[in-house]
């Protein structure tokens, strides 16, 4: 498999994934709590932005892939790829401790930032994990 189709094959998985994830957040915003409310829309929020995302890399990979299939574009955009979820899965970890400050620390007192923070750990603890796998398979 050429990097470019590792590309799009990362992309539509993210996209799928974020879709399901979407319409369970819109599921947790009908229960009407608080906590479960504001965990659905961080589910929302950043399944969105990962869809953003992997719309834009598909892309991409598909126009790089028609003009720049040599070997040394190969490469470079292998290491490209791989320094960027390396990136994403330092700052996934940055996310998981914000998001249990936020729950633990300030959430006591307030259910929706509680919901914010759980939701902000999930959503980044799930990002960590495709990020990981996906690095393994470059």
């Amino acid at each position: 498999m050429s990097i470019w189709e590792l590309e799009m094959t990362m992309a539509r998985r993210v996209l799928v994934l974020s879709a399901v994830a979407v319409w369970g957040g819109l599921i947790l915003i009908v229960t009407r709590h608080l906590v479960w409310s504001a965990f659905g829309v961080e589910v929302i929020l950043w399944c969105s932005l990962y869809a953003a995302l992997a719309i834009f890399a598909r892309r991409r990979a598909q126009a790089w892939s028609r003009k720049a299939d040599t070997e040394l574009w190969r490469k470079r955009e292998t290491n490209l790829l791989s320094n960027f979820l390396w990136m994403a899965i330092i700052f996934s970890i940055l996310c998981v401790i914000l998001g249990l400050a936020l729950a633990l620390l300030l959430g006591e007192k307030n259910l929706a930032i509680q919901g914010h923070g759980w939701g902000i750990v999930a959503q980044a603890t799930f990002i960590f994990v495709i990020n990981l796998i996906h690095t393994q398979m470059i």
